[in-house]
């Protein structure tokens, strides 16, 4: 119901508003990198970059302050974090250049290990799987010795899930996806514990397109309901983004029982509803609510009410073109529903209109696949560079060894 969302909206305001006042008042430094860190990974997995920097920004600076060099590291992740979400390769890079100029002295372990998180999250935004897997195999046996940390353990095992994932290695993919499940459970953030749910069940959709079987379409939804759950009940801790997709996760693997019930159709009205709601106070989130449009039109189709289904797809199509970054796989998807159901109820005219535009969208698509196709060898490019130099100094320093031990053996 609309009161539901609106306290959730209050709740989470509310928390933040908490977290914000807190800082004002006479905190010890500790206490303060606390805060930061809770804010800005707020802000961040909100889609609000520009308020997450200002927070990594004060970080940074209290953290040269206080010279800890844990909390600048962090901060400086966090920033390259925010580039890799943005696609800006090239920044993510100098963030890392910057934090081996940072830590090249330092031989921290957990320092070291956030570096080459980082390291291993720009090779897989770069498609470079295999180096991003390498990468965080060589870290994470003696990061999941360590105590604390509990979050960048969940994340780390998370990107192993999505490569699997990627891969459509289901057996894989579920167990990362478990592992970070754990870690995200001891870490007490909830956010990341909602994230962590929604991507076991992602998982899990593999195992079920495989196997098709009902048992493992029910664990799914289990696993769904349980992040809809955390996010209901700790609403001031949960962004509206991650509950807007749990929302939409569930409802999408519901429409997957054979035979639905007058009950589970309801409830998966009821969530798109919530999930519409939502949206509309969540920045870049044209894409979610036109998944839930695109449920409902489903619904109305199976019900035989034909005015709803029109209605809800060109709203679905209405919205998507509202992006700043159009996402043309979405379009075409809809642009598609949109011509099927004109040319199914004989309304060839706008069939043709529709179709027309799939055509479109494709070319416009295949067009920025390519660019960010050359964006990302781009970067490749760069970073195949950086490791070549690291290579060869590796390699010298392993010279100098050599000849030292042979000097001090024939000297």
């Amino acid at each position: 119901s609309l009161i539901c969302i609106t306290s959730f909206v209050n709740a989470q305001n509310s928390y933040v508003d908490s977290l914000k006042n807190e800082l004002k008042t006479q905190k010890t430094s500790k206490e303060k990198f606390v805060l930061y860190n809770i804010l800005a990974e707020i802000s961040r997995t909100s889609d609000q970059y520009k308020q997450a920097n200002i927070y990594l920004d004060e970080q940074i600076k209290l953290a040269k302050k206080e010279d800890n060099q844990l909390e600048l590291v962090r901060a400086f992740v966090q920033k390259g974090t925010i580039y890799e979400n943005q696609q800006l390769y090239n920044d993510a890079q100098k963030v890392l250049d910057q934090l081996d100029s940072i830590t090249k002295n330092n031989q921290n372990l957990i320092i070291k290990t956030y570096v080459n998180y980082l390291q291993a999250y720009h090779y897989i935004n770069l498609n470079e799987y295999e180096k991003g897997l390498k990468t965080i195999q060589n870290y994470l046996p003696e990061l999941e010795k360590m105590p604390e940390e509990y979050s960048l353990k969940s994340k780390s095992n998370y990107f192993l899930y999505g490569v699997h994932a990627n891969w459509n290695d289901a057996k894989n993919s579920i167990l990362y996806a478990q592992k970070s499940l754990e870690f995200a459970e001891k870490s007490g953030d909830k956010n990341l514990l909602v994230t962590a749910y929604a991507n076991l069940g992602v998982a899990e959709s593999l195992k079920y397109i495989e196997s098709k079987n009902q048992d493992d379409l029910n664990k799914l939804i289990i696993t769904s309901k349980k992040a809809v759950e955390i996010s209901q009940k700790y609403p001031d801790q949960v962004t509206k983004y991650n509950y807007a997709i749990a929302l939409l996760n569930l409802a999408d693997y519901q429409l997957n029982f054979s035979v639905q019930s007058a009950q589970i159709k309801q409830e998966i009205k009821q969530n798109c509803l919530k999930i519409i709601e939502l949206c509309k106070n969540i920045p870049n989130s044209q894409n979610v609510t036109s998944g839930a449009l695109g449920i409902l039109s489903k619904l109305a189709k199976d019900e035989n009410r034909i005015d709803l289904v029109e209605d809800y797809l060109l709203q679905a199509n209405d919205i998507l073109l509202t992006q700043n970054k159009k996402d043309y796989y979405a379009l075409i998807s809809v642009t598609t529903d949109l011509a099927e159901f004109y040319s199914e109820n004989k309304m060839y005219e706008n069939a043709f209109e529709f179709q027309k535009k799939v055509t479109e969208y494709s070319n416009l698509q295949y067009d920025q696949g390519q660019a960010e196709t050359s964006k990302k060898l781009e970067a490749q490019f760069q970073t195949k560079e950086k490791d070549l130099k690291l290579d060869s100094l590796l390699a010298k320093t392993q010279s100098i060894k050599k000849e030292r031990f042979l000097y001090v053996i024939l000297g």
